[in-house]
């Protein structure tokens, strides 16, 4: 769906990843406006669920899912061996195909810059690059998720604001919660620790996540109906 819209631009990959901002603000007016309809009937799908995958091998993987899951009015954890997005479909959706293409990106960049290494420092090098850059992007999705809440961020009109979104994500949480509550039970975090580091891959990573684009707008109706409609 996401992939569709852009590559029926002619985007290039960055562009596609660029994308996540449009998204959002398409994500956030169709939850504020089901947030105004969960007690009364409509065609709108408002249920909580889980969808599952396949959990992603590198704990970086997962930092973003967690990042985009957040912003997304979602919770993301994982259990045994797959990786969990709780949501309303459309955020769900969304969740999945945002992860997707950041991951795609991080890899890529990753690649070029330790193409020139040799054998294991490449390898050092392009985890820690990864490691690096997905942090920068999560901290840079938790700033967005910041501005979302405090009616800091642009709607699609670049003259108009987005409303605060505080109450609408304290509200998703809170359905969301009871969902896992009743469904998985206490869920447990841990916390992960870098090993091996290869400091120059991890600073020139983290660098990096400074210019994977998350603000370009895409325009388009064709994305609002593919999530709410599949």
């Amino acid at each position: 769906k996401l992939r569709a819209l852009t590559e029926e631009r002619g985007a290039t990959e960055q562009e596609a990843i660029a994308a996540q901002q449009a998204m959002f603000t398409l994500l956030a007016k169709h939850n504020l406006e089901i947030s105004h309809i969960l007690d009364e009937p409509s065609g709108l799908d408002t249920t909580i669920s889980a969808e599952s995958a396949e959990r992603p091998s590198k704990v970086w993987k997962q930092l973003l899912y967690t990042a985009i899951a957040n912003l997304n009015f979602s919770q993301c954890f994982t259990l045994r061996g797959s990786i969990n997005i709780v949501g309303t479909r459309a955020n769900r959706i969304a969740t999945f195909e945002m992860a997707g293409y950041l991951i795609q990106t991080v890899e890529r960049l990753a690649e070029e810059a330790s193409a020139d290494l040799p054998g294991d420092e490449r390898r050092r090098f392009r985890h820690s690059f990864s490691e690096g850059c997905a942090n920068r992007i999560y901290e840079r999705l938790e700033q967005m998720r910041l501005e979302a809440q405090a009616g800091h961020m642009k709607a699609d009109n670049p003259n108009c604001m987005l409303p605060a979104l505080a109450d609408l994500y304290q509200s998703s949480r809170a359905r969301i919660d009871k969902f896992i509550t009743a469904h998985f039970g206490k869920l447990h975090h841990r916390t992960h620790y870098a090993s091996n580091r290869h400091n120059g891959g991890y600073v020139t990573g983290y660098n990096a996540g400074d210019r994977v684009g998350l603000h370009q707008q895409v325009r388009g109706k064709r994305a609002y109906r593919s999530l709410t409609n599949g």
